[in-house]
């Protein structure tokens, strides 16, 4: 006798089987399953487990996870030849392709951390540059809201920096930085001034106008027409609170 459970799953297949060859929801469904059978085959074809295979073996089923589409699965198979190889170009190309998927599974934070660390063992390395590159994608990607903490912007800015100073040699990524640092310098500004417009809406209007000032000293040079802002800024609060405060030249 089916269960409930059993009887949903069975409708649910009915049910997409019916839908357009075309259809999204169709497409999608086949899809994950298509991969999940083709792990099961990979993992099928293998009477070891992860524990007890060899390093080339490792590498063969990793390969072959990543051919179906389990990345998830393929990840934790690079984590064990990492863990097994004492070769250091074996170590360095791990590093990278373990940093990469956890980059295309969303996992960032553990993506950023692989990529500084594969910077800092191999300088010389002619992937350099696509690592830091990729270290500030994520650090790019994890930014909060201007409201809210901005901690991840200022050091994805110090990332961007840091890239920059090798700008000589680093060609290839040069401008998607510059760009990456200027969005990152125009979100911290925002940020900065909804700091100061919070002290100017309860009606502290001189600590306002300080962290105005330091605002500008901060950013002068990084963010286009700053005084026309911090001007525009200044006079609207002093409205908003029925303040005869008029902007101060600049």
């Amino acid at each position: 006798m089916k269960t409930i459970t059993q009887h949903i799953k069975i409708g649910a297949l009915i049910l997409l089987s019916t839908l357009p060859f075309n259809s999204f929801a169709a497409k999608r469904f086949h899809k994950k399953r298509k991969n999940q059978q083709k792990t099961e085959q990979v993992v099928a074809g293998s009477k070891k487990t992860i524990k007890n295979m060899s390093y080339e073996e490792l590498e063969a089923t990793k390969n072959s996870l990543l051919a179906a589409g389990d990345k998830e699965r393929a990840a934790k198979y690079l984590q064990k030849m990492r863990a097994l190889t004492t070769d250091g170009h074996q170590m360095a190309q791990i590093m990278l392709d373990l940093a990469d998927i956890y980059f295309e599974l969303g996992k960032l934070e553990k993506a950023e951390v692989l990529y500084q660390e594969y910077v800092r063992l191999y300088l010389g390395s002619p992937h350099v540059e696509y690592a830091c590159y990729r270290a500030i994608l994520c650090g790019f990607y994890s930014i909060l809201d201007a409201d809210r903490d901005q901690s991840k912007t200022k050091s994805t800015i110090a990332l961007c920096e840091q890239f920059l100073t090798r700008s000589s040699v680093f060609r290839e990524f040069k401008k998607e930085v510059e760009d990456l640092l200027a969005r990152c310098q125009e979100h911290l500004f925002t940020s900065e001034l909804r700091i100061a417009r919070h002290y100017a809406g309860q009606g502290k209007m001189a600590t306002a106008q300080h962290r105005l000032t330091i605002v500008e000293k901060d950013f002068d040079g990084k963010i286009p027409q700053i005084k026309p802002k911090l001007l525009l800024a200044e006079s609207e609060w002093a409205r908003g609170n029925g303040d005869l405060l008029t902007a101060q030249k600049r």
